[in-house]
């Protein structure tokens, strides 16, 4: 029994994070395209508030 518990537990981790790399794989790519879409909308001249959250290169106030 301690046996199969401990390849269920190994089989949960596993999937885990498969999971976590997955979801890694897909924000990623999606994180940088907006960062550079909007990025290059700052430089057109259109701000929003969102638009500088994603640009390093501002200080944000509240």
């Amino acid at each position: 029994m301690d046996r199969r518990l401990q390849l269920q537990n190994y089989s949960f981790v596993l999937l885990e994070q498969i999971v976590i790399f997955a979801v890694l794989v897909d924000t990623i790519p999606t994180v940088l395209w907006a960062r550079t879409k909007w990025g290059s909308r700052i430089k057109s001249g259109r701000k929003t508030y969102k638009k500088k959250l994603f640009n390093p290169g501002k200080i944000i106030s509240f």
